[in-house]
């Protein structure tokens, strides 16, 4: 009969001859024993088996003082430097973290970065509406009043581009006036420094006026007339200036780029007729500045939207298992560990911690970082998954203790029953989530190994030991405002009823049996 207090991988019950010259244990079936004990006497021994289960010797260590408050300040403190290394972070924009590493695009983009700048690809274009709005017409037949709001247009395109070069002339930017192209803006021969501006009726910085070059029949004229075309638009209610800095614009310049060129836009312009409410303001339109407000906006909003799914989560568990402070509990093994998982991504790829060993998909290339857009797509997703198994872990620990074990035997005894489960689910996760690894394209990688490496972090250190330690402390906030029933069952308790269920004399912790009350899937 299997002793009370025994562990569950202690049942096995095997018969002993008594003899000098066999000592040797061997289990006995009954007919052998009824052959054999006229002559032979017997006697029942328990052996443990020689291989005891892993689960059992972590719930021993977890569980029990100084087991239960040593290691959650071992694991938090593990998990201190990671979370340090968040405040370090630094969006990166590199458009070589979205290009496949051996692709036609990303070897092309490398060539042309080397010998252009990179902003060819992507520039930004400023477009200034005129004072009027719509002036029609060919040239030669511009009114008196189409011809002053012109004028007062090219007045205002030569003092956005002084605005411009003064805001964007010092480093890390370095923009020049070869850098801009406009109808009324071009370098002065002989020093690139300065802009010429060209006036639509007077002639200043230049022999001749914008109207007399439209009308001028010579290459030089035709040329303007072609620029025309494409920099003013056909109502004549705005024109284009195009900005194509000297620097690969996907870089940490980016913000600040956007952000000072739209600083140095002018307001909208003021006349007697059409106040400033009546004249479109000029706006700063490019790729760079569609990543930046994407960025921003989702940057901005990503603190609530955190805060909105762990709130709403952790009160879907309060009202599952109707215990108000046991998300109290998950909130510091949930959030710091998310964390730390980030605070390592970072020192992979932003500091290149692993970059010695030489595998792509754990490093950066250089100027790159960690993509922005990998705490957006994956953070949710990491908070999901790690409550996942939190919540099965609890629900064992629940069942357990409205069966009448005491608390620790109810945390003891989930590990037990979850931990082969749970450890299978993580690991499926985290090679599937992982598969991202073997992607060519770096973004993809670094979302890979976020998502993988939180999984096996939730699940071989979070799950396994910060968890029941946690719920083994203070232990009555754990079930509060539910009453619970007495505890009348303890860890010998438990032991005897895993070797009833593993010997086949009963059902075991989590069927339906007299007492239990439910059983959980």
């Amino acid at each position: 009969t299997p002793k009370v207090g025994a562990s569950p991988f202690r049942c096995c019950t095997f018969r002993r001859r008594r003899s000098v010259s066999d000592v040797s244990l061997q289990p006995m079936s009954a007919e052998a024993q009824a052959a054999e004990a006229p002559s032979t006497p017997f006697v029942e021994v328990e052996r443990p088996r020689k291989r005891r289960s892993c689960w059992l010797c972590i719930a021993d260590v977890v569980t029990k003082p100084p087991g239960s408050w040593l290691v959650p300040v071992v694991v938090l403190g593990l998990l201190v430097p990671p979370v340090l290394q968040v405040f370090k972070y630094k969006e990166s924009f590199a458009n070589s973290l979205t290009f496949p590493r051996h692709g036609r695009a990303s070897d092309a983009y490398a060539r042309l970065a080397a010998e252009f700048p990179a902003s060819m690809l992507a520039p930004t274009y400023v477009l200034v509406p005129t004072l009027k709005g719509n002036i029609s017409g060919e040239v030669a037949a511009i009114s008196a009043d189409d011809d002053s709001a012109l004028e007062a247009h090219f007045d205002g395109l030569c003092a956005l581009a002084g605005r411009l070069l003064d805001n964007l002339r010092p480093e890390p930017f370095g923009v020049r006036p070869i850098h801009l192209t406009g109808l009324a803006m071009l370098p002065t021969p002989g020093d690139s420094s300065k802009v010429a501006c060209l006036r639509w009726n007077a002639t200043g910085d230049l022999p001749f006026s914008a109207r007399e070059l439209l009308a001028m029949d010579s290459d030089i004229g035709e040329a303007y007339r072609d620029a025309w075309r494409r920099l003013m638009s056909e109502n004549r209610a705005s024109s284009m200036v195009v900005l194509a800095p000297p620097f690969d614009p996907f870089g940490e310049v980016l913000r600040p780029f956007v952000h000072v060129a739209r600083a140095a836009l002018p307001p909208p312009p003021k006349s007697a007729e059409l106040g400033a409410e009546d004249v479109a303001e000029p706006v700063l339109m490019s790729s760079l500045a569609i990543v930046v407000d994407i960025l921003e906006v989702a940057y901005a909003r990503f603190p609530y939207i955190l805060t909105g799914t762990i709130l709403l989560v952790f009160l879907v568990v309060a009202i599952a298992f109707r215990a108000a402070l046991a998300p109290v509990k998950m909130f510091f093994t949930v959030v710091m560990p998310l964390a730390a998982v980030f605070g390592v991504a970072v020192w992979v790829y932003q500091m290149k911690g692993l970059h010695f060993l030489g595998i792509p998909a754990l490093t950066s290339a250089e100027g790159a970082g960690f993509y922005w857009g990998t705490p957006i797509f994956t953070c949710t997703i990491i908070i999901g998954l790690a409550l996942d198994y939190d919540i099965f872990l609890f629900a064992r620990v629940v069942e357990l203790r409205q069966m009448g074990f005491d608390n620790e035997a109810s945390v003891r005894g989930a590990i037990v029953l979850t931990g082969p489960i749970i450890t299978s689910a993580g690991l499926i996760m985290a090679i599937a989530l992982g598969g991202l690894l073997l992607c060519d394209v770096p973004a993809n990688n670094q979302i890979g190994f976020v998502m993988a490496f939180g999984v096996l972090v939730d699940t071989f250190v979070i799950r396994t030991c910060l968890v029941p330690a946690v719920l083994t402390l203070a232990s009555g906030l754990n079930y509060w405002p539910q009453r619970m029933p007495d505890a009348t069952k303890t860890s010998r308790d438990l032991d005897a009823l895993f070797c009833e269920h593993a010997t086949g004399a009963g059902p075991g912790p989590g069927s339906d049996r007299e007492g239990s009350g439910r059983g959980v899937v």
